[in-house]
């Protein structure tokens, strides 16, 4: 099996997340994403979209074309052969262990 995390921000993929401490709980609150998932391959989505002629129109942000985004995929180390699981970076995260 291979994790594939897919993200806008490649930058938060090395970054530590940030926390702060809510005042009326005293919980630390995540306030940005850090990080990944050891072993994971990275998929940096600005990367996968295109543009693509549709009719007479230009439509952005759309999906490569079968050839164009397997070699996209490829070209980070994701085997065909082998299950994939995509993660995306959650809306709303709640850190298992945290760094002190």
């Amino acid at each position: 099996m291979q994790v594939v995390q897919v993200r806008g921000d490649v930058k938060s993929f090395i970054a530590a997340p940030e926390f702060e401490t809510d005042v009326k709980t005293g919980k630390k609150v995540l306030t940005e994403v850090g990080g990944h998932i050891l072993r994971s391959k990275l998929i940096d989505m600005k990367t996968m979209r295109v543009q693509r002629q549709v009719g007479d129109l230009k439509v952005k942000y759309q999906i490569a074309d079968k050839a164009d985004f397997q070699k996209r995929v490829q070209a980070v180390g994701v085997d065909a052969d082998k299950p994939i699981v995509l993660v995306p970076v959650g809306a709303q995260c709640v850190p298992r262990h945290q760094k002190t």
